[in-house]
């Protein structure tokens, strides 16, 4: 990536940030995806609609993916990773 992609990408955190009204860390991604109406599921509990959708390609190799959902996001992340691997997969996502 070059210096003005990290710019934007930097840029866009930072709004993201400010949007959710986030002042502290560690940064609580699971309310920021609750606050903008994207739901969370890891590849367990959501094993029924990645197999009704057909997204099993998806886990192969991947900690997480998103998708969308009749117009809801929805990120799949893998529970058996580490806490710190979950959240960063959730946020990347």
């Amino acid at each position: 990536m070059d210096y003005s992609g990290y710019q934007r990408s930097r840029d866009m955190a930072w709004e993201l940030l400010n949007r959710h009204q986030v002042d502290r860390r560690p940064v609580k991604v699971s309310q920021i995806c609750k606050d903008a109406n994207i739901h969370l599921l890891d590849f367990q509990r959501g094993s029924e609609i990645i197999r009704t959708l057909d997204l099993q390609e998806e886990l192969r190799g991947n900690d997480g993916f998103s998708t969308t959902i009749r117009a809801t996001p929805v990120i799949f992340f893998n529970p058996a990773c580490s806490v710190g691997r979950q959240r960063f997969t959730v946020a990347h996502e």
